[in-house]
């Protein structure tokens, strides 16, 4: 008996010598989906251009304002006693001096004009006569300072407000309230 070949016959699923080009449907089907891509990828760089701006050019003037209005915010609730007359903040603080009784000293903060704008100025005491306290001269706190303000509200609180702008002429604006003793003057 013989053998028995088969041959097989290799099925063409594509014609690959096809002169057919792209119909109307798939290149208008094309430029949709690269127009809907080409929009979210610029969404994408423009959303991130302002990450940009907030993150690195803005975000340490928000930062540096929160850091001086919780540095006030600690002072008050260690002071002794507070006065707050046109946005001047004058506190009397107790400092430990490493000694067993701490030392009261008075510190200042208000806003002052220099060379370089409107700036958040700190004032230590120099000595003092009488009831009279004398202040020595004012170190910056804070810069760009569009405004400053502290002041009483009912329940023996105090709201600390400051407002800067930055470089890029974007405003901030960040506030705080804390809690003073009683006893204390208005």
């Amino acid at each position: 008996m013989g053998q028995m070949r088969m041959r097989i016959k290799p099925i063409v699923i594509f014609n690959l010598k096809s002169e057919q080009g792209f119909t109307l449907l798939e290149l208008i089907t094309v430029l949709a989906i690269a127009s809907v891509l080409f929009s979210l990828m610029t969404g994408v760089l423009v959303q991130s251009g302002s990450f940009y701006h907030f993150f690195i050019e803005d975000s340490p003037v928000a930062g540096e304002t929160m850091i001086i209005i919780n540095k006030i915010s600690r002072e008050i609730s260690r002071a002794a006693e507070i006065k707050v007359e046109d946005n001047i903040l004058t506190m009397n603080l107790y400092v430990s001096s490493g000694e067993e009784d701490p030392e009261q000293h008075w510190i200042r903060y208000r806003t002052y004009e220099s060379s370089r704008g409107t700036e958040l100025g700190f004032q230590r005491e120099v000595s003092q006569v009488g009831e009279e306290i004398e202040f020595t001269r004012i170190d910056s706190v804070l810069g760009d300072i569009a405004n400053f303000s502290v002041g009483w509200i009912p329940g023996e609180l105090i709201k600390i407000s400051i407002c800067r702008v930055s470089a890029s002429g974007k405003t901030t604006s960040k506030q705080q309230t804390v809690y003073a003793k009683k006893g204390e003057s208005r």
